[in-house]
């Protein structure tokens, strides 16, 4: 399976209806898009678990940037890690599935897609 691995230094927190949410900027690579850049929103951040949506920007070296377009959900699965899983939408009409793991300590991101 291809892999992704991007790296965080950047988390903006906000509130709406109690809920807080947690923007992160995102920047990295995965296998066949090249360099990525992007923008993940973590929803009900401070709680076990929740969703998650994700824009993305990649700029393959062979070929035209693709823009990805997903949500999925993610959950704790220890005090500095969660895991996630969700489908993205490509701007080629495709749709791939990530499953992940943020690590805290590490501020990354990363697994497979398929």
């Amino acid at each position: 399976m291809p892999s992704f691995s991007f790296n965080w230094n950047t988390i903006t927190f906000s509130e709406a209806e109690g809920q807080v949410d947690a923007t992160i900027t995102l920047e990295g690579t995965a296998e066949g898009f090249g360099t990525v850049l992007a923008t993940l929103v973590a929803h009900g951040a401070g709680t076990p678990s929740g969703n998650y949506d994700f824009l993305a920007v990649s700029f393959p070296e062979t070929g035209e940037q693709v823009i990805g377009r997903g949500n999925g959900e993610w959950r704790q699965v220890a005090a500095d890690r969660w895991e996630s899983s969700g489908p993205t939408t490509l701007s080629t009409g495709d749709t791939v599935k990530g499953e992940g793991v943020f690590d805290l300590p590490n501020r990354t991101w990363s697994g497979t897609f398929a």
